[in-house]
């Protein structure tokens, strides 16, 4: 198994403990940028991931204690990541959701062995990673319709005074960021189509929990690299015709986005100082919009600035940035374009308002019972434990009210996963 796949198991875990706090002194032992950041909609991302995994054919997912096992014999990556070797910002990432996870196991909300947590931590520490300690970076995520579906969007920001923009260009070439990240675990030419119609660059970007014993989703994008302004682009998206890329698994409905670098100094792109803008709309099949960006953010798309791009200037074994052309079109394949089925069967959100109904009634009912409890009580001389017993009561049913109402809204906006039977 690979320590990155391994390492997703951990923040499943952590994610789907965290949402079950409701004591506030435990929740005040948590890092305040992750209950910051957590919702109640980051529990079982990681079960959604599991379950495309599943459909797909690839990687299982591990029981925690295994994934902790695994995670305690690990290495810092010195050039590209691989199966066994993490990222520094992999390592940190991993370091910080250890220590979450201890203080959610001492509160009695998740279960693992505390050794075999403090080996992974002895890990970590063991490969002299520089800040490994330091907090990671977070995606800034929002939801936004794209194609008559709910996607992701996550976005991010990050400067460096001390790369330039000559410096980072090559860097920012899609064929070098598997080199650079383990985010990206491939980014494969088509055999025969390097280029589309119009002059992008079309390549199977292959993203997951590792190469060869991991979770991986395989989509054919296209990408436009470009230069205005003294500044440079990367545009990307999804192919014009999918049918012509055999590897790809069609598990992703939505990828599109860009990264700019803009030059503190426009005059001069040679001086240090350098701005970088990202931006990545994500929708996978059977993965709600919260599992996807979970599932990015997991994956290191919050460091991409930092991790990608600067850190990595300066290496020698990049392709050099090479600006899009029409010149280098090429005619369109002879296979068809084929249309995706749609990604939410009918009668769908049919369902969804029945269950909304039903939410309603249960609603009425819990309040109709809770009200005629107190009633009772009150004939007998109410006294404050019956007002706790029945507010606790009345709680309760409310909680679970709530979470289905949730788990509804959810669904709404969750694609049905590849090969699910449509309703007639």
């Amino acid at each position: 198994m690979s320590k990155l796949h391994s390492a997703m198991v951990v923040y499943g875990a952590v994610d789907d403990a965290a949402a079950k706090a409701r004591d506030r002194a435990v929740i005040a032992t948590l890092p305040e940028g992750f209950t910051r950041a957590r919702t109640f909609g980051d529990r079982a991302w990681s079960r959604q991931v599991a379950q495309v995994a599943h459909a797909a054919g690839t990687a299982e997912f591990h029981r925690l204690d295994d994934a902790l096992d695994d995670l305690s014999t690990l290495a810092l990556a010195e050039g590209a990541p691989d199966d066994d070797h993490l990222t520094s910002y992999d390592l940190r990432r991993l370091y910080y959701f250890t220590n979450i996870l201890d203080h959610l196991r001492a509160a009695g909300l998740a279960e693992c062995d505390p050794a075999k947590l403090d080996a992974v931590r002895a890990a970590v520490a063991a490969t002299r990673c520089p800040e490994y300690a330091e907090a990671p970076g977070v995606t800034t995520s929002s939801v936004r319709q794209v194609n008559g579906e709910y996607a992701t969007v996550l976005l991010t920001t990050s400067h460096s005074s001390s790369v330039s923009l000559d410096q980072i260009k090559p860097v920012l070439y899609p064929t070098n960021w598997p080199k650079v990240s383990s985010f990206f675990i491939a980014m494969a030419a088509h055999p025969e189509r390097r280029y589309d119609e119009h002059g992008w660059l079309q390549l199977t970007e292959v993203i997951g929990t590792g190469a060869n014993a991991g979770f991986q989703l395989r989509t054919p994008l296209k990408f436009w690299m470009g230069e205005h302004n003294n500044s440079v682009f990367v545009n990307y998206d999804m192919v014009d015709h999918p049918a012509a890329f055999a590897d790809s698994d069609r598990l992703v409905v939505v990828d599109n986005g860009y990264i700019v670098a803009v030059p503190d100094d426009p005059e001069n792109t040679g001086a240090p100082g350098v701005r970088l803008h990202t931006s990545k709309e994500l929708l996978i099949r059977g993965m709600s919009p919260t599992a996807a960006a979970n599932l990015a953010d997991r994956l290191g798309w919050a460091d991409a600035g930092e991790a990608m791009f600067f850190d990595a200037t300066g290496r020698t074994d990049l392709q050099d940035w090479v600006a899009s052309s029409s010149a280098d079109a090429q005619p369109a394949p002879a296979v068809g374009a084929s249309t995706p089925p749609w990604t939410l069967p009918p009668g769908n959100r049919k369902q969804i308002i029945r269950t909304a109904q039903a939410t309603a009634v249960s609603l009425l009912d819990s309040t109709a019972r809770a009200t005629g409890e107190l009633a009772r009580r009150w004939q007998d001389g109410i006294t404050p434990e019956d007002v706790v017993a029945i507010g606790a009561d009345l709680g309760d049913e409310l909680g679970t009210l709530v979470e289905s109402v949730f788990d509804t809204a959810v669904d709404s906006v969750r694609p049905a996963p590849v090969g699910a039977r449509e309703e007639t």
